[in-house]
């Protein structure tokens, strides 16, 4: 393409892999943001369980545990996954209303397990380099995240200490921030580049 740099941004898991990313081919990334990244450390896992039990009702959570059966069993994963993800969505989103909008971009997503669970397998596999080199990169990073994002503000923080020149900005949004208050987030990519 003959691009000598450019820019990378991930959302959630995509973060991961933009800062996996940035240790790659630190020179060739000029600015890095990362949009509701969980932290390497998984430290974020055990709130989502709390938001679960805040945010769904008790027919989402019997549901979710139905789903959660039939994935144990087999059955077709990527599918029943999906239907997982779609119940979950009120726990990410701060605004119950804007879940249709989430709703109707995923309508035609598919998630294919197989490589997600290799792209886990990869930065796991790879999380002494991945926090040994973050340190030292030397790119502009910013880390916009959801107050209400069910992950927590911890996980901007803990990633901001890998990435110590790293700035964070906050909006009072959910996990999907950039779906939530585009306007906000826009805002914040035309400051920061």
């Amino acid at each position: 393409m003959g691009y000598q740099h450019w820019a990378v941004t991930g959302h959630s898991f995509g973060g991961l892999l933009a800062q996996y990313y940035s240790c790659l081919f630190p020179e060739a990334i000029d600015h890095m943001v990362l949009l509701s990244t969980p932290d390497l450390n998984w430290k974020w896992s055990s709130t989502i369980d709390l938001h679960k039990i805040l945010r769904l009702t008790s027919v989402e959570l019997a549901l979710l545990d139905t789903l959660q059966s039939k994935m144990k069993k087999g059955g077709n994963i990527d599918s029943l996954k999906l239907a997982y993800d779609r119940v979950m969505l009120p726990v990410y989103i701060f605004q119950r209303a804007d879940t249709l909008k989430i709703m109707e971009i995923l309508k035609e997503v598919t998630i294919n397990m197989a490589v997600f669970n290799k792209m886990v397998a990869e930065l796991y596999g790879n999380y002494k380099f991945i926090t040994v080199n973050l340190p030292a990169i030397k790119m502009p990073v910013m880390i916009l995240h959801g107050r209400m994002d069910p992950m927590g503000e911890g996980v901007a923080y803990e990633n901001q200490k890998l990435i110590p020149h790293a700035i964070i900005s906050f909006s009072n949004n959910g996990h999907f921030l950039w779906v939530e208050n585009s306007y906000q987030v826009g805002n914040a990519f035309n400051a920061f580049f």
